[in-house]
This record gives C-alpha cells, structure tokens and sequence, in this order.
C-alpha cells in the first residue's frame, strides 16, 4: 500500500543519511590510526607518546559517535527488513546489512590498532636501540595481545558471515512458505472450479435437450398440418 511504500522510503531514506555520517566519522578515525603508524622507529619513545596524547581526545569524541550510529544503523536495518514486501526491497535490506557488518568490522579493526599504538608507546617509553629490545617481555605481551585481537577479529568475521547465511536462509524461507501458502490455495480452489465445469457442462446439454424436442415437436406439428 501507499502507507508502507511512504514507510519503506522514510526508513532508507533515514538509513542513508546515517551511513554517509558514519563513513565520515570512520574516515576521521582512520586518519588519526594512519598518523599513529606512520612514525618511525625515531618518534616511538616520549616523541610518540605525546603524540598519542594529543590526538587521544580525537579518538575519544569519535568512538562513542561511531559506536551510536552503527546502534542506529543496525536498528534501521532491521526496520527496513520488517518493512521489506519485495524482492528488491529485500535484496536492499541485504546491501545494506552487508554495508553495515564492513563498516563495523573496519571500526573494530581501526579501534584495536589505536589501541595498539597506544599501548606500545606507553609501555615502551623509549626508542629501541638494539635487537634484544625486539624480544622483552614488553614486546612478546605486546605481540600476544595483538595475535588475540586478531583472532577475536576473525571470529567476529565468521560470526558475521553466519549471521548473514541465517538471515538469507531465513528470507528463502519466508519465500517459501508464501509459495507453498499460494499453492494451498490454488489447490483448493481447482475442487470449485472443477464443479463450476461440471455444471455448466450438465447445464448445456439439458439445454440442447429442451432445444431438439422443441424442434421435434415444431417437424411434428408441421407434417399433422399438412396432412390433415
């Protein structure tokens, strides 16, 4: 209806303006991810730290912003899904879940190397002169941390793609049960049209019954006419 079209824009509409927001803020955020890996081994020690520092409050603003849209987003997405009556409009709501999942997943990978960064130049507080420096306790923790980001990363991942095939399997089948929901029906209509068939079939031939003994009976009155 005209009602739930208005309803399906509103919300993409609404969805729209909310993902160009957060690519935004998520484009802010990867600069400042990109000016902390772009030092070198000169600028790890104090230099870096300050740094950081600096550019923390940044990062503090933006993660609660960033983290509201996408609650934002995936509620809108979820709307979208409700209001879906479509193939297209469904096919939609799949684009943009599949936008939303890559935008999360590039947030939660730009957050954890910020954190990272951070990290390490509050632990090492002075530039690396030697390889034995590569392998101190500071270091391996470090590195350990970041193999645990990692993997839980890559969880995360698969947990997203699972919840994408649950999703697809359970639009196909919604599908599926309207087809089977319309066959019903047409199965049960066939036993009422078959009747109807029957009935204008017995109808016809009393018809042409009623029309031979009426001209019969004319043939018969006219030859006893002419006759007598």
């Amino acid at each position: 209806s005209r009602v739930m079209q208005d309803n399906w824009d509103a919300l993409k509409s609404e969805a729209k303006v909310v993902n160009g927001r957060l690519e935004s803020h998520l484009a802010e955020l990867s600069k400042v991810n990109a000016a902390f890996s772009s030092g070198d081994s000169s600028t790890v020690g104090q230099a870096r730290l300050e740094l950081l520092d600096s550019r923390i409050a940044v990062v503090a603003d933006l993660r609660p912003t960033i983290e509201a849209q996408l609650a934002e987003l995936t509620s809108l997405c979820a709307q979208l899904g409700r209001a879906a009556t479509s193939a297209s409009q469904r096919a939609q709501v799949t684009r943009y879940n599949a936008m939303r999942e890559d935008l999360q997943r590039e947030y939660k990978r730009t957050s954890e190397n910020i954190d990272y960064h951070y990290q390490h130049a509050r632990l090492i507080g002075k530039p690396r002169t030697s390889a034995r420096e590569l392998n101190s306790d500071e270091e391996n923790l470090l590195r350990e941390s970041r193999n645990v980001a990692s993997s839980i990363s890559m969880i995360d991942e698969v947990i997203g793609s699972a919840s994408a095939s649950r999703d697809l399997l359970t639009r196909q089948r919604t599908t599926l049960q309207g087809v089977n929901s319309k066959v019903g029906a047409l199965t049960n209509l066939l036993p009422n049209v078959d009747e109807l068939i029957g009935k204008i079939g017995s109808r016809k031939r009393f018809e042409n019954v009623v029309l031979a003994i009426t001209v019969a009976f004319c043939v018969s009155f006219c030859v006893v006419w002419k006759l007598f």
